[in-house]
């Protein structure tokens, strides 16, 4: 009782942290929001700090406008000139709401200087969300096959037509990398070696690659279902308990392989707990580490076989009646032989 006590607690407790974290980032990004437009805090706040869960302050930082590639004003359009050395296909990915940006971003691409509109880009269609608040959606990303070599031009504009001087992106180009992540549904795993626990485990997947994830999972849990196949973005495998009960919960790690260009490629899962906000989708918050706890408990036992019905026996058959036995025939008597007479002497 004392150890599902202290889990239960355990985990009741990190739940709370969670969901306050959540909630002072939302007002966080609302307070960058005001200050990417205004250029200056509400009133008399200067900075951001929130109380971290190990009992370290931690500072809330946004990328400024030096460490960016760009800003966007309000109704302008950004321009970026970049050179294609040769040709082949190219990944283009903004990056500026994961960084703390406002920036709803949309990507263009034309030929240089003022060529015809090649290829254009908005939100990317997610099947996972990772984030306090659903956001990363909003980084346009694609891939484009460039034909020749050249110059040509990237333009970054805001869908709303919004900007200021916190309206801040950065612009990564790259050949295709094919690659994943795993995310999980949650982050404490109170397990018990008689009954499963059910986690879904999110893969996302990245410039064309599509094929099968398995799930390492440590030497005292046993996973049923740990593999995410291809085509696949999401599994729920059931976890059991193998090893002994333990008083204190304790840290885990959960790691994810793929064969990718015929190597093996080892990552570990990002410990997530799904949360929903309300008007937004369903999301996954990151957390530290995965929490182990067991419960102990007997082994599951399966249900004994019924055996099979056995066919009804059939009566033996009688043997078949023997012929009576003839009675063995006496041999006859052979008459008995008496000695000739012997003849009567001469006188």
């Amino acid at each position: 009782v004392g150890i599902v006590t202290t889990a239960a607690g355990s985990a009741i407790r990190q739940s709370r942290i969670k969901r306050t974290a959540a909630m002072r980032t939302v007002l966080q990004a609302g307070l960058a929001t005001y200050y990417a437009q205004k250029g200056e805090w509400p009133g008399k706040l200067k900075n951001l700090s929130e109380q971290g869960t190990a009992g370290g302050k931690l500072r809330v930082e946004y990328l400024s406008e030096t460490e960016a590639d760009g800003v966007v004003m309000p109704g302008e359009v950004a321009r970026k000139e970049i050179a294609v050395e040769r040709p082949g296909r190219m990944v283009l990915e903004v990056w500026a709401r994961r960084l703390g940006s406002p920036l709803d971003a949309v990507l263009t691409l034309k030929r240089a200087p003022d060529g015809p509109v090649l290829a254009r880009w908005d939100d990317v269609t997610n099947t996972v969300f990772v984030g306090t608040i659903p956001q990363t959606e909003c980084d346009p990303r694609g891939e484009f096959d460039f034909k020749e070599a050249g110059r040509y031009v990237v333009e970054i504009s805001d869908r709303t037509g919004h900007g200021g001087p916190g309206y801040f992106w950065r612009l990564d180009i790259r050949r295709p990398k094919p690659g994943f992540g795993v995310y999980s549904a949650r982050s404490t795993l109170p397990l018990s070696r008689s009954n499963p626990l059910k986690v879904a485990f999110h893969v996302v997947r990245c410039d064309g690659f599509n094929g099968d994830v398995k799930l390492e999972f440590p030497y005292e849990v046993k996973g049923v279902g740990g593999v995410i196949t291809s085509g696949v973005d999401v599994v729920t495998a059931q976890l059991y308990s193998k090893g002994s009960p333990v008083a204190e919960p304790r840290p885990a790690a959960i790691f994810a392989t793929a064969e990718i260009d015929g190597s093996v490629i080892r990552v570990p899962v990002v410990p997530c707990d799904e949360y929903e906000q309300a008007f937004a989708w369903k999301h996954l918050v990151p957390a530290e580490t995965f929490i182990l706890t067991s419960q102990g408990g007997a082994p599951a036992k399966k249900p004994a076989a019924k055996p099979a019905a056995k066919p009804a026996a059939k009566p033996a058959a009688k043997p078949a009646a023997k012929p009576a036995d003839k009675p063995v025939a006496k041999p006859v008597a052979k008459p008995e032989v008496k000695p000739a007479a012997k003849p009567a002497a001469k006188q």
